[in-house]
Formats: structure tokens, sequence, C-alpha cells
């Protein structure tokens, strides 16, 4: 029988008994020592010895995910759940508490404050809980699981190191105001109990799929970014598809002579200098430069290569519908496929939609002269198991090529007049479908086709990499809740691969489906513009007469989201009518994306260097 089919009595049970023998599963950790001369069971509220925040527990993986789940929902007093009573106990819920905990352990709980050397620190971490201020309110989101250790010993210590005129009375605002559960609630949670909890989370919540029934449709979106999200950045500073292309010195398109990466583009026209687009700067000391000018409407998306030199989309004419803009010579080649182009981060070929997907090499379209694709050609191949929608990425040691497709919502817009961002429809029966592919040197083959379920998301998108994915994920009525962010991860055994994707993010904003910077530190996606955004555009809200021409000729803009904060970011100002949309970047780190006017057959390839400043400005 399973933890979870036995009943909450005997679940109790269960964790009231391994509790009582925790002192002889704890042992030795990786955790920094403290100055204390007892255990955090021990000690009080004095400015001598330091409790320890926490006591480590050594039970192996599965045992403590189902041990920190017992308590989590162990029964109180009245009937209910410390953590039930208030909250659905879902992967969800589990995973933003994960992330919120993550976060404070980085920030007011760090491994050096919580050895409260001087009053000074305690004094700083007093404040960091109230905000960064002396006078703020206490949050129980700055805590995370932590929350529920407010009435224990490190707590009081803390309080007694910080000092003041009465070190009882604030400990018990905090505890008023943070504490989970509730002080009215009985009994509450234990030291013994809290290190179990505390293990678990900073384990990583392992094994919570296997210990939690799927989540039911997802109704709220709650925002929240694990620590893991900051240690893939971190990881990828040193060693991405970014450092790779520029330590193998790629030539990025328009950076002939250029000092330094900034340099690029510098003799194309800047945006602001022409009537169409004298708006569209919104973010200070950026840049907007129109790389090419159409003279047809573009079908969904738009992506370049990694060298910025080739822009492919479909194109809403009578075939050959593809088309490949060479920037450096300045002409379409024209290509037999429908849409949906997709560029191998390593500059080494790229896939295309006609009837089935073709996997080409990228010196097709470096052949002299080329003004046409059939992809009957010698370097491509028909990859028949590769779905629409498709997106691709390389593993960083250059042996593995990758696809993914899953559920999707088509997405042309801006041709005429659109009010409302993509619908989300995906069911309780959506997975992701990764495809694997290798490049000998005579073209791309296929090598194995993985499903993954992924309940409720869709438009999956995979990082440069291959070690993020990224999806829209559905709420009540079809309607997108947000973007949830997971970690990829690949396991080989006996030449075959298996693949889990374990949650590390969850950004509330709607929009397309996004795609990643090749440092993997942004996303970026287009948004329609609809009543919710009259204030952010600087109207006085949607009735505002001057917002008007936005309910009845539709826009979008380009948003840039950082994956460390969740922090988004406006990077056009669209007028009425105009549609910036398929944004995703180069190698460099510079944004290409499409602006659409509706009703016309004009449509312009526009190059943005904002995300450069911004990750300079926010290193």
């Amino acid at each position: 029988m399973s933890f979870q089919a036995l009943s909450s009595v005997r679940r109790w049970a269960w964790v009231t008994a391994l509790v009582a023998v925790i002192p002889a599963l704890q042992g030795c950790s990786d955790a920094e020592p403290s100055n204390n001369t007892g255990d955090a069971g021990q000690g009080g509220g004095d400015a001598g010895a330091v409790p320890l925040l926490r006591n480590p527990v050594t039970l192996d993986d599965r045992a403590l995910a189902e041990a920190a789940l017992a308590v989590i929902q162990s029964p109180t007093s009245d009937g209910s759940t410390y953590c039930g009573q208030c909250h659905g106990i879902t992967r969800q819920t589990i995973r933003q508490w994960r992330a919120l905990s993550d976060n404070a352990l980085a920030t007011c709980l760090s491994q050096s404050n919580q050895r409260l050397e001087s009053a000074t620190v305690a004094q700083d971490v007093v404040r960091c809980l109230r905000g960064g201020n002396d006078t703020g309110n206490y949050e129980p989101s700055r805590l995370g699981i932590y929350s529920t250790a407010a009435n224990l010993a490190w707590f009081r210590a803390l309080y007694g190191r910080a000092g003041g005129a009465n070190t009882s009375a604030a400990h018990t605002a905090l505890v008023n105001r943070v504490v989970m559960p509730p002080v009215s609630v009985e009994p509450q949670v234990t030291q013994a109990q809290f290190d179990l909890m505390a293990e678990w989370f900073a384990r990583g919540v392992p094994h919570l799929d296997e210990i939690l029934p799927e989540d039911p449709r997802p109704e709220t979106c709650t925002a929240g970014v694990s620590a893991d999200v900051a240690a893939h950045v971190r990881a990828m500073q040193t060693r991405s598809w970014a450092t790779l292309n520029r330590e193998r010195n790629l030539l990025m398109h328009g950076c002939a002579g250029a000092s330094n990466t900034l340099g690029c583009l510098s003799t194309v026209q800047p945006a602001r200098e022409t009537d169409f687009g004298r708006t569209w700067d919104v973010v200070a000391n950026t840049t907007l430069r129109v790389l090419f000018t159409t003279n047809y409407s573009s079908a969904y998306w738009t992506r370049s290569s990694a060298d910025g030199r080739f822009v492919a989309h479909g194109a809403r004419t009578s075939a050959p519908a593809g088309r490949f803009i060479d920037l450096a010579r300045n002409t379409v080649i024209t290509a037999a496929g429908q849409y949906d182009p997709a560029f191998f981060p390593d500059n080494s070929g790229f896939v295309f939609f006609d009837q089935a997907a073709y996997a080409c090499e990228h010196s097709l379209l470096t052949m002299t002269n080329l003004s046409a694709i059939t992809f009957q050609e010698s370097q491509c191949r028909r990859a028949n198991s590769i779905g629409l929608y498709e997106h691709v990425a390389a593993s960083l040691e250059g042996n593995d090529y990758w696809t993914i497709d899953s559920q999707f919502e088509s997405d042309d817009g801006g041709h005429s007049a659109t009010l409302r961002n993509p619908r989300a429809p995906f069911t309780s029966a959506a997975r992701a479908k990764f495809n694997l592919m290798g490049n000998t040197g005579s073209g791309f083959t296929q090598r194995q086709t993985i499903n993954v379920p992924m309940p409720f998301e869709g438009d999956a998108t995979m990082s440069p990499s291959g070690l993020l994915v990224a999806t829209r994920v559905a709420g009540p009525s079809s309607t997108q809740l947000g973007y949830v962010l997971r970690r990829v991860n690949i396991t080989q055994e006996g030449g075959q691969y298996s693949i889990t994707l374990p949650e590390v993010a969850r950004y509330c904003m709607t929009g397309s489906k996004a795609t990643f910077s090749y440092d993997e530190r942004f996303m970026v996606l287009h948004h329609y513009i609809t009543d919710e955004d009259a204030a952010e555009l600087g109207f006085t809200g949607a009735d505002d007469p001057n917002f008007a021409e936005y309910r009845t000729r539709g826009g979008s803009n380009v948003y840039l989201v950082d994956l460390l904060s969740g922090q988004r970011t406006r990077l056009t100002n669209m007028r009425p009518g105009q549609y910036a949309h398929s944004p995703h970047f180069r190698a460099d780190g510079w944004l290409y994306f499409m602006v659409r006017n509706a009703g016309t057959r004009v449509e312009y390839v526009v190059a943005s260097d904002a995300p450069l400043r911004l990750a300079m400005a926010n290193p």
C-alpha cells in the first residue's frame, strides 16, 4: 500500500513515530557550522548561544518526501490539517513554496545570517524580514516553509540577538503575522517536524510527483522562482551556446569592424528615424533598427540563424510559400515549405515544415547565388516524427540535436485586428514529444522519440542547450494563466534516453509562446494589447478616449522576462494596428522580431539591443 493510500490517522501515527526517532536519524550535513553549544530544539532567545535554524536529516529522498508531506498534512485539533486548512496541497503549491523558501535562503536566511554573529547581523535579518526597512510589515511569502518555524528556537534567538526594548514583543509580532499554521491552531509545528519539511524543500522536493496525486486543471497562477534557476543561469555564464559560439568565432551579421557587440548593426537605420517607427522605442538608451522590409505578409512565426544572417518564415502567398531572408545579400530565398522555421543554436542547420518536417544543414543556405530551396537537396532529410510548432536545441557537447513539440495554439495574429492573447486549450492528456537526432556530417538522422506527460501545458519551447523547457499553462475556459519553466533531466542507459521535467519556476503573465536567449538568462514573448494594458501604456484606463483606437485596431508589444526575478520589461511601444511579433534571439544577445501592419503586405525585420543593455545594468 502506498503512503498516499493510508488514512490521515494512520499517516499521523506514522509521522509521529518517525519524529520520535529523528535524533537518531540526524547527523552530519554540508551546512556551515553554527557557533551554538546546543541543538535547534534547545536554547532560547538570549544573546549567547545561537541554535541551528534546522537540524540536518539523513533520511533518503523518498522516505524524506513521505515524512515531510505527512507533516504538511498532519491533522490538527479542529479536524483540519496543518496546511490544508488554508491551502490546496497540490504540486503547484508545493513548488511555489519551494521557490519562496529558496529565495528566503538566498536573502534573509542565508548561511552567514543564520549564525547571527553580531547584533548588527540580527538587526539586518529582522529588517530583511520586514521587506528592507525597520517599519515594514512581515509577510509569510518572504519566508516560504520557514514561516512554520517562526515560533521555534532560532527565531527567538534572532530577536534576542537583535536586542531592543522588548525582544519578546518584537518576536511575538513576527509570529502573529507570519507563523504557519496560525497561532490559533493546535498543536503547533515542532522542531523535529520542521526539520523534516525544511530538509525536503532544501533538497528540491524530490519525489513530489510520485507521492502527490496529479493536480486538477489549474484555476490560479502563483508566481515563484526556485534556486535551480539561479544555479542554471550561473552555469550558463561560463558554458552556453552564447559562450561556445563566441569561442568558436562565429561571425555575427553586421558586426564587421565593431569593437564590441553593442557596436554591431551600427550602420542600420534606427526605427525612430522613420515615420512608421518613431514611437517604437521605450527602453532608455536602447535602439531599434530596421533590418529589412518585406513586400509580402509573413505567416506564423519568424526565426533567425544563430549568426543573425538568415531570417525565415512562411508567407501568405501561393506556393512556394517559405521565405529565407539573407540579410548579408539583401535578398529573399524562396522555399517549398509552409511555416515553422527553427535554427539549431550551433549554426549547423535548420528545420522547416512542408507536408512534413525537413532538417537541413546550414551549408545549404550559404551556397553561391542560392535563390530557391526544394528540400530535395542532399543537405536535407525528411523527419516524419517531428510535429508542428516544433522548437529545437543542441546539447552543449555537440553530439545530440533535439526538437520538441506539444499541444499548441495557432498564433498568426495581426493580419487583422487581434484583441486577445492566444487561448490555452491544453488538456490533461497534454505531453511533450522530444525527438533526438544526430549529425555525423552527412545530414541529420532521427534516433529516438520520447513522450513526457505535461498536463494542461502546451506551446513548449526548449532553451538553446536543451536544458530548460518553457510552456504556456491552461486555466479556466482555456485561458492562459502563465508560463511554467521546467528543468530537463536527461538520462541514458543502454543507448536509450529518458527524460523528466521537474518544474523550477512559474511566471504569471500572458502572451505568445516564449523563446530563450542564448545565455539562458531571459525569455522573450509578444503580448497582444487588451483593456488590462491601458494603464501600463500610459492611459487613464480602458475607457480613456485616447485608448479607443487600440480597442478597435489592436496591437502587440514585445516583452523581455528575466528568468531570475520574473521581472517583465516592455521593449516596444507599437501604435494601434501595429503588431510586434515573433521575438527571438541570435547568439550574441541581439534580439530580432517582426512588425506587422494590419491590413497591409508590408512587414519589417527589426533588431533591438535592449536585452544587452538590460543585462549590463542588471548582471
